[in-house]
């Protein structure tokens, strides 16, 4: 695996080897296919690669432990739900590139102490006074908890900016 950087130091997406094989994958079929869209569609097949990995893998595992009940898989001594190997180690790069140059990124405010109190603050704010969120988010306060429909609620306050 490269890791190459940026000038600011973050590594480009184009170096992990989920995206190169996406990339590879998108072209082969869509040989004419053009930025937007193909920076969509190699998402999709990233997502849709680790979906069929997951699926396949999982099944060929509970197909091997021989279980028969959800109970079963429970008891299981090792999770029967899992990614291959080498799907595993790619997400796994995934994932660090994310949090990395994306989610905790200085240059895109991930995880700046500014942008954490803003969002403790909002919670802080909605916690005790859930009605400012609505009648759905009110209903789901039982089944799903106030902490848990809180943070599901601020998650979906997303703007473009």
């Amino acid at each position: 695996m490269r890791w190459t950087s940026t000038s600011s130091g973050q590594r480009n997406w184009k170096t992990l080897e989920i995206w190169r094989q996406s990339h590879e994958a998108v072209s082969a079929r869509y040989p004419d296919v053009r930025e937007p869209e193909l920076h969509k569609l190699i998402i999709g097949a990233m997502i849709d690669a680790q979906v069929r990995d997951v699926v396949m893998t999982s099944a060929a595992a509970i197909a091997s432990a021989g279980v028969q009940s959800a109970d079963e898989v429970r008891r299981h001594s090792s999770s029967l739900i899992c990614y291959s190997e080498a799907r595993g180690e790619a997400n796994r790069e995934l994932r660090r590139f994310l949090y990395k140059n994306v989610y905790y990124s200085p240059a895109r405010g991930g995880g700046e102490p500014a942008t954490c109190e803003m969002l403790r603050a909002v919670f802080r704010g909605l916690h005790p006074r859930t009605e400012i969120a609505g009648d759905s988010a009110t209903r789901r306060i039982e089944s799903e908890g106030l902490h848990r429909t809180v943070c599901d609620y601020i998650a979906g306050m997303t703007i473009d900016i």
